[in-house]
């Protein structure tokens, strides 16, 4: 199994640097967009051009595996 682990601003959040979103944000998985919101010059590229293309891989990744299971 391959598998990918990210910390994102978790080290900006810990020292302060960044405010973390709300925590209804949180709970509604909106972080992302409380964090494009804060800082949209420096995101909005990584957020168009990354995401999109991580959602396909992890769709092709899943399909794959669901194909791979029923053989």
């Amino acid at each position: 199994m391959k598998f990918i682990i990210t910390i994102g601003a978790a080290f900006d959040f810990h020292t302060g640097r960044l405010a973390q979103a709300p925590h209804w944000m949180q709970r509604g998985g909106l972080e992302w967009f409380f964090r494009l919101i804060k800082e949209p010059r420096r995101l909005w590229k990584r957020y168009i051009e990354i995401v999109p293309k991580f959602a396909i891989l992890a769709m092709v990744d899943l399909i794959k595996h669901y194909l791979h299971k029923r053989t």
